[in-house]
């Protein structure tokens, strides 16, 4: 049994609480002998790409063992025990979950011989009753979805995307799950709620290939989350590592098929056919990381750049719809001692559009022009005082700012067509300029209790 108790307490309306997500998942096992008897004192080692070092620890006198705050990801296990020969596994942890890891050692024949399991042991926690979805980096390479996690996110059983009713498949607005509707989510990026503070949906993004794992959950969230009653959306993103590594990408997608549709033409009245909308859409992405100093400082650093050009049905072709874009993300991590951890990381995104409301229902004089940035900082430490125990502390700013004119500089002059009624409306709402800024701090204790009528886990935060 894992049971779970949080003590949240209010924090200013002026600051913007921060959900208290696991970044981290455990794993826990029993190792016996070939007789199924316990093997006690059998020492047990963790290692992986993004650990620092090694993670060891020795099974009890019932030959349990228990490691926590582990990274998400794929790492190998290794135990070891005199008279007996060691045995490999290759272990997959998620977050805020237990992988179970069941051991079985041979007496030794052969001086070195080691024993390779190479199936790779499935994660089953039968102490969880929440209904979640976990996606790896591997598998988001693999989906054939757009290269954002919102994208990601409407692949999950019970998260219904909006469908884009001009143009076909899905939209690019919030999901609804389980009928809550768009406001009933919530978004965070490595334990920080990015959900808008005015609209109550989707905020800031990051860059697709920083990625390390998300974590989707859609019924029976656990009592540490908060601000979701419909889906709750966990990003945790990737460190640096012992080893350096990099990457270089570049995507295409187009539509280039010259077709004709029936489109409305405002001053005729009437449908006529017109050359249907194209597009051409680049993307570049670099990433990197790595050891500044083996196992005490990592790095790891990842750039988008974009462009999009658009040729709308109906819209003067000398104005079309073309997206400028960038991000960058950046994260260190300092390992100060073996009880302390200490992290920062950096996020910007620009965006710049011209004609953004580029459409063959939009008068030239209401068309504009789009900008908006995105700054996101964020400083955790994690202080292990007892083996099983943990002080996280999380200090966080969020920018963002949008500005979208008109072409004409006009924000008077009724401009948008309504084919419905014939009529001429004001320009919308949202040719304001928009600047939103957001701090947020967090104190979370985690506890971890064993062999007390089963295992529990306790959390309080502020």
């Amino acid at each position: 049994m894992n049971c779970q108790a949080l003590l949240l307490l209010p924090a200013s309306m002026l600051v913007a609480p921060l959900v208290q997500a696991a970044e981290t998942g455990d794993i826990k096992g029993h190792i016996v002998d070939e007789m199924d008897l316990a093997v006690p004192g059998a020492k047990v080692i963790l290692s992986g790409v993004n650990i620092a070092g090694e993670l060891t620890t020795t099974t009890d006198a019932d030959g349990n063992f228990r490691l926590v705050a582990v990274p998400p990801g794929t790492h190998d296990l290794v135990v070891r025990k005199d008279n007996f020969a060691p045995m490999a596994y290759t272990v997959v942890v998620r977050l805020d979950e237990t992988a179970f890891v069941p051991v079985t050692l041979s007496v030794k024949s052969t001086a070195g011989e080691v024993i390779v399991v190479e199936e790779m042991l499935p994660v089953i926690d039968t102490s969880r009753s929440a209904v979640s979805t976990q996606l790896t980096a591997e598998m988001l390479q693999n989906l054939p979805v757009g290269r954002s996690y919102q994208d990601v996110v409407n692949t999950v059983p019970g998260v219904y995307g909006r469908i884009d009713t001009e143009s076909g498949g899905p939209g690019g607005g919030n999901p609804s799950v389980r009928g809550e509707g768009q406001t009933g989510n919530n978004y965070l990026i490595d334990g920080i709620s990015t959900r808008d503070p005015a609209t109550k949906t989707f905020g800031t993004s990051v860059n697709f290939d920083a990625i390390q794992e998300i974590q989707v959950y859609t019924d029976g969230l656990p009592a540490e989350f908060s601000q979701a009653t419909g889906m709750l959306v966990n990003v945790v993103t990737k460190d640096g590592g012992d080893e350096h590594f990099g990457s270089a990408s570049y995507y295409t997608n187009f539509d280039l098929s010259g077709r004709e549709d029936m489109i409305l033409d405002i001053e005729q009245q009437q449908e006529v056919p017109t050359e249907a909308r194209s597009f051409w859409n680049h993307e570049l992405s670099l990433t990197a990381g790595g050891p500044i100093i083996r196992e005490k400082l990592w790095y790891f650093a990842a750039a988008d750049l974009t462009r999009s050009h658009i040729d709308f049905e109906g819209a003067d072709p000398n104005a079309p719809n073309v997206t400028n874009g960038g991000s960058g993300f950046a994260k260190l991590t300092w390992f100060a001692s073996p009880a302390l951890t200490l992290q920062y990381q950096f996020s910007l995104s620009l965006t710049d559009i011209q004609n953004f409301d580029t459409s063959g229902l939009v008068e030239p004089m209401a068309q504009a022009d789009y900008r908006s940035n995105d700054i996101t900082n964020i400083i955790s430490a994690r202080i292990r005082p007892w083996v099983n125990s943990e002080f996280e502390l999380k200090l966080s700013t969020l920018n963002s700012s949008i500005n979208v004119v008109p072409v004409s500089g006009d924000e008077d002059t009724p401009a948008i067509y309504d084919a419905d009624t014939g009529g001429y409306y004001q320009n919308w709402t949202e040719y304001d300029y928009n600047d939103r800024s957001r701090m947020g701090g967090s104190l979370k204790y985690t506890q971890l209790v064993q062999n007390f009528l089963g295992d529990h886990r306790f959390k309080t935060g502020v």
